[in-house]
């Protein structure tokens, strides 16, 4: 593959005059997609001493833009990266290089960094392409204790999805306001946001944010060009339920179903970001998704938030990227892989199906503080059961919930990095 020897020079000169003004040196480039068959560019950004230790190779983060993105998406969090990892004075492994690669395509919000019938080959691109040009042009460590994915929103699915299906080439999957299952919680409030923006079930594009989010995937899991006018098989039909065989295809995209399949051993890492006042209502899936996880003993650790979809939270963000960067330094060291032996915690709400009371039963290993939240089915935390430190005896908590509604919830005790939930129904 061609090298970037003049875009290269160019950096090297303009980072001579510009070491004070920033901890990176970035690159906007092109580079010709064997895959997509077309020009695509990507941003690279080099850490600051990158031209100056011609000898040195480092690690690698892919970022991965949400629906609507392209490759300058990224350049938030590519800056709040570097910021962080020289500001980390425990952090003593050179800093990674940041790659943002273009994502865009028509005829909606983006690839969903799938490979599509209607997008295109997007994981191809990422996995051969984008990973190719990197090896290619920059000095990168090739071990996947060594790789990382990130993203956002799309990004963020792409980012998990990309990494199960791949896992001997990354280490860990750092995603932000992804959804990575497609929960009962979440098939019905995106029934109710796609009713309420077009005034029924026959669907346009042009609706609302919701209506577009919807055909981006539509346009991801279940593509057909044969479909006019919008080229998808629709997961709801025009009465609002939903069609099993589209449903089949889309769970065919979604990482929670995968996890099985990775040996423990591969050690494939996660690290997830959400809002728990995701407008989307993701957060559930998040939720789901660390379930997962958490039944076959992954290390994961999470930093959810107070805040919406789209907004980047710097604290998240700095605790996920200070996370990479020990990842990053613990292989740099050759010290052992972290094994991840998940401590049982034990949960059980009853009644269930409840009506004017609730219970949850919890046992835990070993003494500790504990939080008990309940949630409703759109991931919002609608009420504190317990916060306080439980022994390890059998502990009960009950809490009077006669003031609910009726509908579908989740009841979740937090220990430690360990999370357990359970859904729950009020009559």
């Amino acid at each position: 593959m061609k090298k970037i020897t003049l875009i290269a020079i160019s950096a090297f000169f303009s980072f001579l005059f510009n070491v004070s003004a920033q901890p990176y040196v970035k690159i906007d480039t092109s580079f010709y997609s064997s895959v997509l068959g077309e020009e695509k560019m990507v941003d690279v950004y080099l850490p600051q001493d990158y031209y100056q230790n011609p000898d040195q190779q480092y690690a690698v983060i892919y970022y991965l833009h949400g629906g609507g993105g392209n490759q300058n998406t990224g350049s938030q969090s590519a800056i709040r990266y570097y910021t962080n990892h020289y500001a980390d004075s425990s952090i003593t492994s050179p800093a990674a290089i940041y790659v943002c690669p273009d994502g865009s395509c028509p005829p909606y919000m983006g690839c969903m960094w799938v490979n599509s019938e209607l997008y295109g080959n997007y994981e191809d691109y990422v996995i051969t392409d984008v990973r190719e040009f990197v090896q290619s042009n920059f000095r990168v460590l090739q071990d996947k204790n060594f790789q990382f994915i990130q993203g956002q929103s799309m990004g963020g699915f792409g980012s998990v999805y990309l990494a199960v299906k791949h896992p001997d080439l990354f280490r860990a999957a750092c995603p932000s306001a992804g959804a990575f299952s497609w929960p009962d919680t979440l098939i019905n409030a995106w029934r109710t946001y796609l009713y309420e923006e077009n005034n029924g079930f026959n669907f346009n594009y042009n609706a609302g944010l919701y209506t577009k989010v919807y055909f981006t995937l539509c346009g991801g899991f279940s593509p057909d060009t044969n479909a006019v006018p919008w080229l998808f098989e629709s997961l709801y039909d025009t009465l609002g339920n939903v069609v099993e065989e589209v449903y089949s295809k889309w769970n065919g995209f979604m990482s929670a179903n995968m996890i099985k399949d990775i040996p423990p051993e591969n050690n494939l890492a996660f690290f997830l970001i959400c809002g728990m006042e995701d407008e989307l209502s993701f957060f559930p899936s998040n939720l789901d998704f660390t379930d997962t996880l958490q039944k076959y003993g992954r290390y994961y650790q999470t930093a959810w938030h107070n805040y919406g979809h789209t907004v980047f939270d710097p604290v998240s963000y700095k605790k996920m990227f200070h996370w990479v960067d020990s990842l990053i330094m613990e292989s740099s060291l050759d010290v052992p892989r972290f094994n991840f032996n998940l401590s049982k915690v034990e949960m059980a709400c009853y009644p269930n199906p409840f009506s004017e009371t609730i219970s949850a039963e919890i046992i835990l290993p070993e003494p500790g503080r504990v939080s008990v939240r309940l949630y409703d089915q759109m991931g919002k935390c609608i009420r504190q059961l317990y916060e306080g430190y439980l022994d390890r005896r059998k502990n009960q908590i009950h809490e009077s919930t006669a003031d609910l509604p009726s509908g579908i919830y989740l009841c979740r005790v937090h220990w430690r990095d360990v999370f357990v939930t359970q859904k729950l129904v009020k009559l």
